[in-house]
């Protein structure tokens, strides 16, 4: 989705500098600090976020051995901003003058922003996952335990178990973050993996076993040969699985929300119709998990506010998504207006559903 979205998204974030002439984005320098940085797909995705925004700036990758050095040259070359990589992201929070208390809670920095040679340390890898992820609900094992371990972990805990390769250093992290450590056979019991090493990067290899895998896959981890072999794994099984680049696309966003010092939600001025939310709502039906119902719900959604003519106005997006099914099955069995006949009583709770908690905290004994 974040591919296909991602321009949308991005195109107005600048709109006010651009139209006003504001010289503070103009000529800009950012940068991408680590080792290695050849690889990345970063410069790509800003070089594009640039472009569709109006904003003359560049992005440059930078291999870095000495960290205090590459941290004075931030400020000494007046560079606008940086994201940091591995292996980097809590070497650098000592040279920082500020940290965002997310980022100081989490103990890894991945976003820089120079304010008149004051720089400020962010922490963009956990809201990158959780955009990528969106909802989620259940215990969450985290392979790794370096910079975006630690990120990961912040998002999901208290229920997560870490596991590393090197057992001493996940449970060192564990400790630290409050939450458990352990060996590989907790993946069988996750209703989340998330793959925080640089494992698949460079080859078919893999973390885990997939066939230890029964819940959503997360790969921090990206190839330039297409999806990692533990993703294609997860999908050929069923199982949801988010990619390294749609977590690096919302990373990016979030970095140029910090770097522009734009506020979060959807800006006016943006083309939006049904259509575009249609097409990722099709999405949906390609399923996720072993049920296969999502496969044969149709869905056709109504924006009901927030956009005019085709442009969203900056306004709270209304949207009605109804379930066609509702009208040929379920509008007598779910009608608000008092019917002859309710149909039989359902008193059997369904698994995954709320049927239970809400019969026994509402007192009903039709489970609908």
């Amino acid at each position: 989705m974040g591919r296909r979205v991602v321009p949308r998204l991005l195109r107005l974030l600048a709109h006010d500098g651009r139209r006003g002439g504001d010289l503070l984005l103009m000529r800009a320098l950012y940068v991408l600090l680590g080792d290695p940085v050849a690889h990345s797909r970063s410069p790509a995705i800003h070089a594009r976020a640039f472009q569709l925004l109006g904003i003359d700036a560049v992005y440059a990758p930078c291999r870095v051995f000495d960290v205090p050095a590459a941290m004075h040259s931030l400020r000494a070359l007046g560079i606008a901003g940086a994201n940091v990589t591995v292996p980097h992201k809590q070497a650098v929070i000592a040279s920082l003058d500020r940290l965002d208390p997310a980022a100081e809670r989490i103990g890894a920095v991945s976003c820089i922003v120079n304010r008149d040679g004051v720089l400020h340390g962010h922490n963009t890898d956990r809201e990158g996952v959780l955009r990528a992820l969106g909802s989620f609900s259940g215990h969450a094992v985290v392979l790794g335990a370096g910079g975006s371990a630690r990120a990961v972990v912040d998002a999901f805990r208290p229920d997560v178990t870490v596991v590393n390769r090197t057992r001493a250093r996940g449970e060192q992290l564990a400790r630290e973050m409050g939450v458990k450590a352990g060996g590989l056979e907790a993946v069988a019991r996750a209703d989340l993996v998330v793959n925080c090493t640089t494992v698949g990067m460079s080859g078919d290899e893999m973390p885990v076993d997939p066939g230890s895998l029964r819940g959503a896959v997360v790969d921090l981890a990206y190839s330039a040969r297409g999806d990692t072999a533990l993703v294609r794994a997860a999908r050929a099984r069923g199982l949801r699985a988010v990619d390294g680049i749609e977590v690096l696309v919302q990373q990016a966003i979030a970095s140029l929300e910090i770097w522009l010092g734009r506020p979060r939600g959807l800006p006016a001025g943006l083309e939006l119709l049904a259509e575009h939310i249609e097409r990722d709502l099709q999405r949906r039906k390609l399923g996720y998990g072993r049920g296969g119902r999502m496969a044969i719900e149709p869905e056709k959604p109504r924006i009901l506010a927030g956009v005019r003519h085709g442009m969203t106005l900056g306004s709270p997006l209304a949207l009605l998504i109804e379930n066609a099914d509702h009208a040929k099955a379920w509008s007598e069995r779910m009608a608000v207006e008092p019917v002859q006949d309710p149909g039989k009583l359902v008193s059997l709770p369904r698994p995954g559903h709320a049927d239970l908690t809400g019969a026994m905290k509402f007192g009903h004994r039709d489970l609908r």
